[in-house]
């Protein structure tokens, strides 16, 4: 349960903009809004999808401890996967 709180506002905000571009009220909205709307949806969407790969092909990190690869790892995870999705839309 302590996972879904980790992603819970990742996904509301990418189910609420997608209901509103399926809703047809995309259309009212300025274009510079209209951008915005799609860049957070794409973030949000690549923050999933790094949180995904993190947990099913990389071990856990402890972050407490020394620093080590696995850390900047997780970090570079993170970083590129969001950015990714953000340049791609």
């Amino acid at each position: 349960m302590n996972q879904v709180k980790r992603v819970a506002f990742e996904v509301a905000l990418s189910i609420i903009i997608l209901v509103l571009f399926f809703s047809g009220l995309y259309e009212a909205i300025p274009a510079p809004m209209q951008l915005l709307s799609m860049k957070v949806v794409l973030v949000s969407v690549g923050m999933l999808h790094a949180h995904a790969m993190g947990k099913l092909f990389f071990p856990a990190v402890d972050w407490k401890g020394k620093l080590r690869p696995a850390h900047f790892v997780r970090i570079m995870l993170y970083a590129i996967i969001p950015l990714c999705y953000a340049f791609g839309g």
